[in-house]
C-alpha cells in the first residue's frame, strides 16, 4: 500500500493525533507508527468524494522523548490525506498579562486559572513582568515564538492594551489582525504601498511605507490562537489604564468566576438574528440552534426586514449565544429599518439587558478596537450586559465566516479558542494556493475578544 514519512523531534507528552482526509470509500484506515511501532490505526468514515474533507482522531497516544524518530503513515483502501496533526491531550495556554495590570489583577487571574483547568484539559502559564503596552508588535510576537517553541503552546491570551499586527489592507485600511500572533512561522514584510487613486486603491511595489502588506505561510495553517481581553476607554481616547478600564476588567473576571462556578443563570437559549441580505444563511442557523437547544428555546428571524428596536428587545431576554446578522461598522450596527435601524455602541451600554454570553458578529468591522479606543461593537458586547463573555468578529469589511462549523466544534465540545484555530486551519487545507496578500481573505481576519474558553 502507500505510505508516507517523516522526520520528528518528539517532546514526551500524551497526544491526540488528527489526520485530514477524504474518500469515497468504505472500510479504508490509516496506520500510524513511530519508529516502526504501531500508535494506532484510525478507520475512515465515507466522506463523499475525493475533496470532501473530514478529520479522523487517534486520541491519547503518549509518546516518549526523542529527535530524529520516523512518523510512517500507511494507507489502506484509497484515501486522499490533506495533513496530521498531532497535537498535546492537555494543552498549554499562554496568559500574558500587562505588568502595569498585574499586581492588582493577581486575584482575579488566580481565580480564572483555576476555574479554566477544572473545567478544561488545558494548563495555563502566565507572563507577566513585561509592559506589554509599550512594546512594539515584533517584540511581542519574538516572545510568543520563543513560549510556543520551548512550551508547545496552542493559544495564547493578551490582558490589556496589546499592539496589533499593523497590516496595510488597502481599501480596508490598517485593521487589527490576529493573525500575526497566530501563524508564528509566517512571514509578514513590507513590500510597497497601498495608494488611493480616485477611490481605486492601487498597490505600488518596491516603496515601502512602515506598514505590512504582504503575508508568506509556511505551508502549515496556524500554529495558535489568539484571543484578547481588551477593555475600552468610556470616556476618552487614551491608552492609559484608568479606573474606567481596571473597573471593567474586575467584572469581567467576576462574570467568568460566576460563569464557571453557577453563579450565573445562564439562559440555555439561541437567538439566530439574520439581516435580510443574509437570509439563507437563517434556514442554515434555525435548524442548528434547534439541535442544540431544542425548538422551544431558539428563536430565529430571518428572511424578513429586521429593526434594532426588536433586536434589543430580544437580546434583553438573555441568551446563551446571539449569531447576530447585520451591516456594521466598529462602532455601529445597522438593520433593515427602524426604530433603531442605526444603532451605535452607545446604545449597546445603555439597553444592554442581559445580552448573552457568546456573541457572533457578523458585521464588517464588529472587531475593530483600532478604529476607536472608546470600544468596538464587540468590546462592547463583551465587557457590557450580565452575560458577555466572549465575542466572535472581524476586523475588516468582510464578515465572520465558517460560522455554523464554528458553532458545530463548539456543540461537540470545543472550547472557542481550539474551534477558532480548526475552523481557520479547516479553512486553510480546503484552499488549493494562497496570495501573499492573504489576510484580505475575511477567514485570517476572525477575532475573539474576551474569554475563549466558553463552549
Amino acid at each position: 500500500g502507500e505510505w508516507l514519512e517523516y522526520t520528528v523531534d518528539v517532546t514526551a507528552e500524551t497526544y491526540n493525533i488528527n489526520i485530514r482526509v477524504a474518500t469515497p470509500n468504505d472500510g479504508t484506515q490509516i496506520t500510524v507508527k513511530l519508529d516502526d511501532v504501531v500508535l494506532g490505526t484510525a478507520t475512515l468514515p465515507n466522506t463523499g468524494g475525493w475533496q470532501t474533507w473530514q478529520t479522523v482522531t487517534i486520541p491519547d497516544v503518549a509518546l516518549s522523548a526523542g529527535a530524529g524518530r520516523v512518523l510512517r503513515l500507511e494507507f489502506t483502501g484509497g484515501s486522499n490525506f490533506n495533513r496530521i496533526d498531532i497535537t498535546p491531550t492537555v494543552k498549554k495556554v499562554a496568559v500574558m498579562v500587562d505588568s502595569e495590570l498585574y499586581p492588582e489583577f493577581t486575584t482575579d487571574i488566580d481565580n480564572y486559572v483555576a476555574d479554566v483547568e477544572a473545567n478544561f484539559p488545558v494548563n495555563l502559564l502566565i507572563y507577566s513582568s513585561k509592559n506589554y503596552r509599550n512594546m512594539t508588535f515584533e517584540q511581542i510576537r519574538s516572545e510568543l515564538q520563543s513560549i510556543w517553541q520551548t512550551e508547545n503552546i496552542t493559544g495564547v491570551i493578551q490582558v490589556g492594551f496589546f499592539p496589533s499586527l499593523p497590516f496595510d489592507m488597502g481599501s480596508h485600511g490598517v485593521s487589527p489582525q490576529p493573525i500575526g500572533y497566530e501563524d508564528l512561522d509566517g512571514t509578514f514584510t513590507d513590500e510597497g504601498a497601498w495608494v488611493d487613486n480616485a477611490g481605486e486603491w492601487i498597490f505600488t511595489p518596491g516603496a515601502p511605507d512602515g506598514l505590512y502588506d504582504t503575508h508568506y505561510w509556511n505551508n502549515n495553517g496556524l500554529e495558535i490562537w489568539c484571543s484578547v481581553i481588551r477593555p475600552y476607554q468610556p470616556s476618552d481616547t487614551s491608552t492609559d489604564y484608568t479606573t474606567g478600564v481596571r473597573d471593567q476588567l474586575h467584572d469581567f473576571f467576576a462574570r467568568s468566576h460566576a460563569y464557571y462556578n453557577n453563579q450565573m443563570v445562564i439562559p440555555r437559549r439561541g437567538l439566530a438574528y439574520v439581516n435580510y441580505d443574509w437570509s439563507v444563511d437563517g434556514t442554515v442557523l434555525e435548524p442548528l440552534f434547534n439541535e442544540i437547544y431544542g425548538a422551544e428555546n431558539t428563536v430565529a428571524y430571518y428572511g424578513g426586514r429586521n429593526s434594532g428596536f426588536n433586536y434589543m428587545e430580544e437580546r434583553s431576554s438573555g441568551f446563551e449565544a446571539i449569531y447576530l446578522y447585520c451591516h456594521s461598522g466598529s462602532m455601529t450596527h445597522d438593520f433593515d429599518r427602524g426604530p433603531w435601524r442605526s444603532m451605535p455602541n452607545t446604545d449597546l451600554v445603555s439597553e444592554n439587558g442581559r445580552g448573552s454570553v457568546f456573541t457572533s458578529g457578523f458585521n464588517c468591522h464588529g472587531a475593530d478596537y483600532h478604529e476607536t479606543s472608546t470600544g468596538c461593537v464587540g468590546q462592547h458586547y463583551v465587557f457590557e450586559g450580565d452575560l458577555g463573555q466572549l465575542y466572535r468578529g472581524t476586523g475588516i469589511s468582510f464578515a465572520t465566516v465558517r460560522s455554523v462549523e464554528f458553532s458545530q466544534k463548539m456543540r461537540d465540545g470545543q472550547y472557542a479558542g481550539q474551534a477558532h484555530l480548526e475552523v481557520v486551519n479547516d479553512f486553510y487545507a480546503d484552499l488549493e494556493s494562497f496570495s501573499p496578500s492573504e489576510p484580505h481573505n475575511e477567514v485570517f481576519s476572525q477575532m475573539l475578544i474576551g474569554n475563549p474558553f466558553v463552549n
